[in-house]
């Protein structure tokens, strides 16, 4: 069976120091991107003017605090809920049995979270 690592780019090398100070050379993959496979019961729409990612969520998902869900998914809401219009979104399929979190395991993403977070507090 193929490794997921097959075709990453190998780079060599590379210093790294020890917590002891020792430094050696190591040879490391470069980041591997993986594939997407759209979900079959993934909605797209296009924003219209004043959609916002707190009333789509509540929309589609019966809760607006999932609206990082459709932030995160789109790379939007950098200190903003309002989502410019014009933009093909994509709501990701939520299955109510076993919740957005198990769909998406981004609960402790505390970076995520303070890009989003920092101008709105």
């Amino acid at each position: 069976m193929p490794s997921r690592y097959d075709n990453a780019v190998q780079i060599s090398n590379v210093k790294k120091t020890s917590s002891n100070g020792e430094t050696k050379r190591v040879t490391r993959l470069a980041t591997v991107n993986y594939p997407t496979f759209p979900n079959q019961r993934d909605v797209y729409v296009i924003s219209q003017q004043g959609d916002r990612l707190d009333n789509l969520a509540m929309e589609y998902f019966g809760d607006e605090s999932y609206w990082w869900v459709i932030a995160r998914v789109n790379n939007l809401g950098k200190g903003t809920l309002l989502i410019p219009p014009g933009i093909t979104l994509k709501i990701p399929y939520y299955d109510e049995l076993s919740g957005i979190a198990a769909l998406f395991d981004m609960m402790d993403d505390s970076n995520f979270t303070d890009n989003v977070f920092g101008s709105m507090r």
